[in-house]
């Protein structure tokens, strides 16, 4: 073999292992930046969780029904990203995590829903309390003044009978 040849060799050599080392980092970074894309979905998933929750502190201490009518449809627009995430992801594990997550936002949907049914509901009853209550105010003030004009004609009557 000649040094031309064992020169060539080397270099092919050499070549072959830069190639091999590139195809790695390459594939190692696409890694690497898949996973910092799903993390920084997650983190936009957690900041829509906490705006809904923020949504939902309001209708809880305001009674803002508006804020009632907005948290179905961003537990929806929640929802939508987080299929986009699973439908992104490869490793099972992480599909059923993602799964949970699903799963989580359908149940805070459904207890979201019955609550504001159950606060509904109870303004509903605390109105018609209300409305009794001031009936059977009113009708306890007729009662005390017809009481009063009694108790005055009684009065008017004992004086008669005693002259």
């Amino acid at each position: 073999m000649t040094i031309g040849t064992r020169i060539a060799l080397g270099f092919a050599a050499v070549l072959l292992m830069t190639v091999a080392v590139a195809f790695v980092g390459w594939n190692s970074l696409r890694t690497y930046a898949g996973r910092v894309d799903l993390a920084a979905h997650t983190a936009e998933l957690d900041a829509r969780l906490k705006t809904v929750r923020i949504e939902e502190a309001r209708f809880v201490t305001e009674r803002d029904s508006k804020a009632a009518d907005n948290v179905p449809g961003m537990l929806d627009r929640l929802r939508d990203e987080a299929q986009g995430t699973r439908s992104a992801l490869e490793d099972a594990g992480s599909i059923r995590l993602v799964d949970d997550i699903l799963a989580g936002i359908a149940g805070y949907r459904s207890a979201f829903a019955n609550f504001v049914a159950q606060d509904k509901e109870a303004r509903v009853r605390t109105q018609s309390m209300e409305t009794r209550a001031q009936a059977l105010r009113e009708i306890a003030e007729r009662i005390g003044n017809q009481q009063s004009e009694r108790y005055d004609q009684n009065m008017v009557s004992l004086k008669d009978a005693e002259h």
